[in-house]
């Protein structure tokens, strides 16, 4: 198992996006009770950043972007996805909401309506819709019938009647737009030209009734109990949530010829998760709770080649968010984003948007397709985070937790403020060895404010702070 300093970062990285402070890095190691690790997960399950966090994931998978919805139609959909993690909304509920949307896309009592905002195609919202709920990529199907695939031309057009009666009409507010689904309109397949009455992906024959809003068939169909991919596909975009690799992988593409690597267990977590009544909460908590998650980073001798099966905790590169609101905690200097209230937290940010640099070069979500964050990395990131003006003005501004310690260097040992910037920004107590060797680079400086600035900088640029582990 990983130890608890290490453990209390993670958490706080996979559940509220953001690091410990320094008082609760001293307060959670230095604990001793047995269930402590159990409590933290309750806890930070409640707190207010969590439905922050959530918020920007599912914000990013649904393209909530001022590009697509303007700025209030991005205020509506914010507003809904954070009041249904806050709310604990059962998820079931919260995809038939999404599926079945209509009436203004400003409105927050309706601003689930923006789902057909983003994009009111048919053949768009069946690739969005199979991809995101059900783990299916059936993108190839909208021009051929794959050799290596079961999914059909006519199987996709049979689902993508389903939208084919999707309307957006103006409404009373400039830009506004009101979601209808009315008429009795169908899809034809381009190879054939044959009408396609709609048809779930998975059934033998078209649904009987096809008249009204049909898309309250399919979202009943989608969410129901024994449907065979919406329970799996949730379950195992969440477990990539947190381990950086899905039971599937790529997350969302089930398919015959990329079977799940641990069948059984992606089969437990659904049936549970199910029988929970679709809690998402509850299925964080058994994922956070599990011997899996808790697992050391680093492999030992009979799993250092392993990249699949969890015998250890894969390290992952932090998210852009996280990262620069990492950096905001550790040097005690907020960041200002132009036009937004002074203080705001990157995970808070209403539209991805809104203009920074840091957050642009480290690869934050354009929402304007259906992916999951990247993880690539670049030169313009490690010349950020080497010369780049907001890691280097964060570490020396005179209002930053490095001022404030230099201040009161009389009164403190050259070891407590050391161990002060260790906590801030590693979230964990340095070595002894690290201490030694900090203590001969500051005699060796010879200039106190300097050699401190060296350090802060070198450990900002580490693996230890840019991943979590």
């Amino acid at each position: 198992l990983c130890d608890d300093a290490t453990f209390l970062r993670r958490v706080y990285f996979d559940l509220i996006g953001t690091p410990p402070l320094p008082p609760m890095v001293r307060q959670f190691v230095e604990d001793n009770d047995p269930q402590k690790r159990r409590k933290l997960i309750d806890e930070l399950l409640e707190r207010p950043e969590f439905k922050d966090y959530q918020t920007i994931l599912w914000s990013d998978l649904l393209r909530n972007t001022r590009q697509l919805l303007e700025e209030d139609g991005v205020k509506a959909y914010t507003a809904f996805i954070r009041a249904s993690f806050a709310e604990n909304k059962p998820f079931d509920k919260f995809v038939r909401e999404l599926l079945t949307a209509k009436d203004s896309t400003f409105q927050v009592e309706s601003a689930a309506a923006n789902y057909f905002r983003v994009t009111s195609d048919a053949t768009e919202l069946t690739t969005s819709t199979t991809q995101i709920f059900l783990g299916v990529r059936t993108d190839c199907a909208r021009c051929h019938n794959h050799p290596f695939d079961r999914w059909s031309q006519d199987d996709f057009y049979g689902f993508a009647s389903f939208f084919a009666r999707i309307r957006q009409y103006g409404g009373t507010a400039d830009r506004e737009i009101i979601i209808k689904s009315e008429g009795d309109d169908l899809m034809r397949q381009p190879r054939t030209g044959q009408v396609m009455p709609p048809k779930f992906l998975t059934a033998e024959l078209p649904i009987a009734d096809a008249k009204g809003d049909i898309r309250v068939h399919l979202a009943n169909w989608i969410t129901a109990k024994d449907n065979p991919f919406f329970a799996k596909a949730t379950v195992n975009r969440i477990w990539k949530q947190f381990f950086g690799r899905g039971i599937v992988h790529p997350a969302d593409d089930f398919r015959t010829t990329n079977p799940p690597i641990n069948a059984p267990l992606l089969d437990a977590l659904s049936e549970d998760f199910v029988a929970s009544g679709y809690d998402m909460r509850h299925l964080i908590r058994t994922i956070c709770n599990s011997r899996t998650y808790q697992l050391s980073s680093k492999p030992n001798s009979t799993n250092t080649d392993d990249t699949k099966n969890f015998s250890h905790y894969y390290i992952k590169r932090l998210g852009a968010s996280q990262l620069l609101d990492t950096l905001t905690v550790a040097t005690g200097v907020e960041e200002n984003f132009p036009g937004v209230r002074p203080g705001t937290k990157a995970i808070n940010l209403l539209d991805n948007s809104v203009g920074s640099y840091f957050l642009d070069v480290f690869g934050r979500s354009r929402r304007l397709q259906v992916a999951e964050p990247s993880q690539e990395t670049s030169m313009s990131q490690a010349l950020a985070l080497m010369n780049g003006g907001t890691v280097n003005s964060k570490i020396v501004s005179p209002n930053g937790r490095l001022s404030q310690l230099l201040a009161r260097l009389g009164d403190r040992s050259e070891k407590q403020v050391l161990t002060e910037l260790y906590l801030a920004t590693l979230a964990r107590f340095p070595s002894e060895k690290e201490v030694t060797q900090a203590s001969a680079y500051i005699k060796k400086i010879g200039v106190p404010r300097e050699a401190y600035e060296d350090l802060m900088w070198a450990m900002i640029n580490s693996k230890e702070f840019l991943f979590n582990h």
